[in-house]
């Protein structure tokens, strides 16, 4: 992910050798998307303008394009902190560059300018967004980190950053293998959609635990996002069915890891049932809970509704009932600056997603009727298809995997109905264990996907006020937490 870090070069008093900036790496991927990293000898403020021209054409990236950014090496020989000397740009070309060119590059920021000639890079868009999102997540700013990178994603780049995704998705969800193993053609009364993501571990236990505990599923979607494991999730799919621990099974392997919210649209769209239960490969029925959660699976889901459950950390703590917003206001740590009237006063604001009732003991017998949320957890979810679609599932907006369950709970209630806690869900969570990942890559995702949120529903943070995050209009009206839980 932090490749393009990798191809910058070391700025030392030898390379220097008079320059005022330099262009570090240069990439274009097949549809047109523009990375390029460097560095300019200024005091890291207001940003004019980069052109690129070559044979084909020429291309201005405004300052409303450009991140600027930390670069420790260049502080170093000029003997200066406190200054963003780094950039990044990232937009588009309007003309096509197909091949590996020389392309002359002006690079103009408030105090400095310069000159120079770079080879583009030609690259997939795949490789493009892995760079994208590696560059700008790991950035660092005199600034302060969240208020330059919120103002950068949520200007164009933000805006092109998601077209790409949505270029990348599409591609690696054009074309899938989809392996049915049935034992009733018929449509069972409900479905399991579980997206794998790195391991195959959750085939072997899940469907094991599920009918150990007397819970028949219907149906159980097992979406692989990860094609190389394609040929062993087929494997492990006709084992379970001939050993009967699901009466259907469809494993769907997926031709690239298209992220969580496409493959699980993916999923859905082929479930055999149009009563749906979205579950995460870590999760697993609670003991003492087998009977209530599997009367609770067969009964129909209410029209509208988009429901959760009680998610736990063993058979007496609480993870989760239900989500709620909060809104985080950050500052610029170097205050206001002459930059401010371009990007704003200095400050943005972040969402926050936090979880009712956490680490609660939970006391039995509280709770029987499900209450509405502001949100619900992706790790479990439960809706009507129909429904589902009404919206066009999990958007395609966010990278990977991260913050696209909070967003499709907010369009849930703004377009279909309501959010809700059903209590007769009661579930055991393995709070990330259920893919393979890398810890740095998924940090650096939920980041970005972080700012493309708070953008993208930035009326809805206006609704909170800083001193009371679960605003009256975001707040769980009909079920206090004191009726729910043990003191």
């Amino acid at each position: 992910m932090q490749d393009g870090a990798s191809h910058t070069a070391v700025v030392t008093a030898e390379t220097l050798s008079g320059r005022s900036g330099a262009i570090d790496y240069f990439y274009v991927s097949r549809s047109g998307f523009v990375l390029i990293g460097g560095w300019i000898d200024d005091e890291g403020e207001e940003f004019g303008q980069v052109t690129v021209s070559c044979g084909s054409g020429s291309a201005t990236f405004p300052q409303e394009t450009v991140l600027r950014l930390k670069r420790p090496d260049v502080e170093k020989v000029l003997g200066r902190q406190g200054y963003d000397f780094g950039f990044i740009v990232f937009g588009k070309l309007e003309f096509q560059s197909n091949a590996r060119r020389d392309v002359a590059i002006r690079v103009v920021s408030l105090s400095s300018e310069f000159r120079t000639d770079a080879m583009s890079r030609l690259i997939s868009d795949r490789r493009m967004l892995f760079l994208v999102v590696g560059s700008i997540g790991a950035a660092e700013s005199w600034r302060g980190r969240e208020v330059a990178l919120g103002h950068f994603l949520g200007q164009p780049a933000g805006r092109i950053l998601t077209a790409l995704n949505r270029v990348v998705v599409k591609a690696g969800a054009s074309k899938y293998y989809t392996e049915r193993f049935l034992r009733n053609a018929s449509p069972p009364s409900f479905s399991f959609v579980t997206v794998l993501f790195g391991t195959l571990d959750p085939m072997l236990f899940q469907p094991a635990q599920f009918r150990q505990c007397g819970i028949r599923v219907g149906e159980w979607v097992y979406v692989c996002n990860s094609p190389e494991d394609g040929e062993a999730a087929l494997r492990l799919g006709k084992l379970l069915f001939d050993l009967e621990e699901l009466q259907n099974l469809t494993v769907i392997v997926m031709q690239d890891n298209v992220g969580f919210a496409v493959a699980n649209n993916v999923g859905v769209a082929n479930a055999m049932s149009d009563r749906i239960n979205l579950i995460n490969p870590d999760i697993y029925p609670l003991g003492g809970s087998a009977e209530l959660l599997s009367n609770t699976l067969k009964s129909e889901i209410p029209h509208n509704a988009l429901q959760g459950g009680l998610l736990f950390y063993d058979q007496d703590t609480l993870m989760h009932a239900g989500m709620y917003f909060e809104k985080e206001i950050c500052f610029s740590t170097r205050g206001y600056s002459d930059r401010s009237d371009l990007i704003g006063s200095g400050r943005i604001s972040l969402a926050s997603v936090e979880h009712f009732d956490k680490g609660m003991p939970f006391l039995d017998g509280c709770a029987n009727e499900p209450w509405s949320v502001p949100a619900v957890t992706g790790a479990y979810m439960r809706f009507n298809r129909i429904d589902f679609e009404r919206i066009n599932g999990f958007s395609e907006e966010f990278i990977f995997t991260h913050w696209e369950d909070a967003d499709l709970c907010i369009r849930w209630s703004e377009n279909i109905g309501k959010v809700e806690v059903n209590p007769g869900i009661r579930l055991l969570h393995l709070e990330g264990q259920g893919s393979g990942k890398n810890e740095l890559e998924t940090h650096l995702r939920w980041y970005v996907n972080r700012v493309i949120f708070s953008t993208k529903h930035k009326e809805v943070l206006d609704r909170l006020s800083f001193a009371n995050g679960k605003a009256e209009s975001l707040r769980r009206s009909d079920m206090s937490l004191d009726r729910r839980v043990e003191r």
